[in-house]
């Protein structure tokens, strides 16, 4: 074949190629086709679509009164259970787990608002309150919600002569006992204080080993709903205390009482109770110091008489 015949040849190859690559420019791919033309009619549906589940309170973290409300708010979420635990500090179960509400097939948005009394769980402790559902696509949901409800707390200020007074709101008929532990900033028991509440009570004050150091005659008095909190004899400081109630049977009445004192130390040191010749005669400190002075004065005059008499028999 000569060059003429080659390249004939070879310009119509070129041209086919052309033309082929023309045509299928101009068709449109399949899936191009489809969406053009069904465009009006495509559903999409979304498989990763989300449900919403969400446990709230407008209350502080720690609360000191037993009424409580929360709200549980949802949307495409099922098979939805709301459970509820109280715990103490060291994780132990006081209440529970029981179910707060079980809303079965509650696929549509809502919410609830629920009104608790924790005293009804338990009182006081750590509350967990857990809800569960199913979401969308049968994925399992959880919202967790805590709260701490712990008795309040009062501030007892103390005077110069170790004198303050705890206000009791939990003494009823039945209880015979009032027992004041007090602790100083390290949690250690430093001091027990107990008042009675006969109308001739008395109130026995106790060192952290249990020996009496004062005994201080009155005890509770109900027309003013306090109990006497002695600090005399410990360091100045800031201290904690915890009152509790006892009937004449030795069992515990109702909830304890949190107290803060604030104390500013002694300015004369406390003379314990021996538990000897003096016990029970409630001798004050004043006294214990005017008779120690008397008989060192008493003792002082005898040994200046019997160095006298011995330096005269010498001569």
């Amino acid at each position: 074949m000569n060059k003429t015949h080659k390249r004939i040849l070879g310009f119509a190859g070129l041209g086919l190629v052309a033309a082929i690559t023309t045509v299928a420019a101009g068709i449109p791919t399949p899936a191009a086709n489809a969406v053009s033309s069904f465009t009006d009619i495509i559903q999409v549906k979304i498989e990763n679509e989300e449900s919403t589940f969400e446990l709230t309170s407008e209350a502080p973290s720690v609360i000191t009164a037993p009424s409580y409300e929360f709200r549980a708010g949802w949307e495409n979420v099922g098979q939805i259970e709301i459970t509820l635990v109280n715990k103490d500090d060291e994780g132990n179960i006081i209440f529970g787990p029981v179910t707060i509400w079980n809303g079965d097939g509650q696929w549509l948005p809502g919410d609830r608002t629920f009104d608790l009394n924790l005293e009804d769980y338990g009182g006081y402790g750590n509350f967990t309150i857990t809800g569960v559902g199913e979401g969308f696509g049968s994925v399992p949901i959880e919202r967790i919600l805590t709260v701490r409800y712990e008795a309040p707390v009062e501030d007892v200020d103390v005077d110069e002569n170790g004198d303050g007074y705890a206000t009791v709101d939990d003494v009823t008929a039945e209880v015979k006992e009032i027992k004041t532990e007090i602790y100083d900033e390290d949690g250690n028991l430093v001091r027990t204080i107990i008042t009675g509440t006969d109308p001739d009570g008395k109130t026995d004050v106790y060192d952290k080993d249990g020996h009496l150091i004062i005994s201080i005659p009155g005890g509770y008095d109900p027309t003013d709903g306090k109990v006497l909190i002695y600090m005399g004899g410990l360091p100045a400081g800031t201290y904690t205390g915890e009152i509790t109630y006892w009937d004449d049977q030795g069992d515990q009445v109702g909830r304890p009482k949190y107290i803060k004192i604030k104390w500013g130390g002694d300015k004369e040191p406390i003379v314990p109770d021996t538990g000897g010749l003096f016990k029970g005669l409630n001798i004050s400190r004043e006294d214990y110091l005017i008779t120690g002075a008397v008989v060192f004065m008493i003792i002082g005059v005898v040994a200046f008489g019997v160095v006298k008499r011995n330096r005269s028999n010498k001569k």
